[in-house]
């Protein structure tokens, strides 16, 4: 029985480490601007992870050609873009771009739009939260939190899932700026208010988000 709980532990567990590592590695946080070669085949990684995992669990393989067209056109002009701009120096960005797409479409199609809708709300619950904790120690003058500093030398007060401008006093939560993390949260405001969730228990996680929102101070 205990075997069977743990499996079942286990399994419900992947998706919603898989939902924090997309949230927290494709939202360009301040470790992915400082470890960009590495973070590069991070990305790499969870992208080729969800595909062998989409394949292998698919259990009917359905046809889409509009989807697939569609896909090759965004594709063709992402890569467009990069030539035509000249910046090919920045081959990183459009590449994270891409697969950031395909890890969309591919989670929606393994987990299911309500499932994935799930996920990120109550991951990014973890993530205002500790946010907002990490915004009031450094506020009051708690500053015992390991600093890390990109190469264009902006610092952060880090707890390793949400950080904190030093420079700056405004929430960014796991993002590298406030304006990133207003748009996020301001996204997950949207999707809590319309959750199927009862007014009461939601009704504390929605006052945790507009508040989110306003320590952000983006218009």
């Amino acid at each position: 029985m205990s075997t069977q709980r743990f499996g079942i532990i286990k399994k419900a567990t992947i998706p919603i480490i898989l939902a924090i590592a997309i949230i927290i590695l494709r939202s360009g946080s301040p470790f992915s601007l400082i470890y960009q070669s590495q973070s590069l085949y991070c990305h790499v990684l969870l992208t080729a992870f969800l595909a062998v995992y989409a394949c292998s669990h698919e259990r009917k393989v359905t046809k889409d050609s509009c989807l697939i067209v569609l896909i090759l056109v965004f594709i063709v002009s992402t890569m467009f873009a990069m030539i035509i701009n000249g910046e090919s120096y920045a081959y990183r960005n459009y590449i994270v771009q891409l697969m950031l797409s395909m890890d969309a479409y591919l989670t929606i199609r393994i987990c299911g739009l309500n499932r994935v809708t799930e996920l990120w709300i109550k991951t990014m619950r973890i993530i205002i939260k500790a946010g907002i904790l990490l915004f009031i120690c450094v506020a009051i003058g708690i500053r015992v939190f390991p600093i890390i500093s990109t190469r264009a030398t902006t610092s952060y007060y880090t707890i390793g899932i949400v950080s904190q401008l030093v420079s700056d006093q405004r929430l960014a939560g796991s993002f590298w700026e406030p304006s990133m993390c207003a748009v996020f949260v301001a996204f997950t405001l949207f999707l809590e208010l319309f959750s199927d969730q009862c007014i009461e228990k939601k009704r504390k996680n929605v006052i945790w988000e507009i508040v989110a929102l306003l320590l952000t101070g983006s218009m």
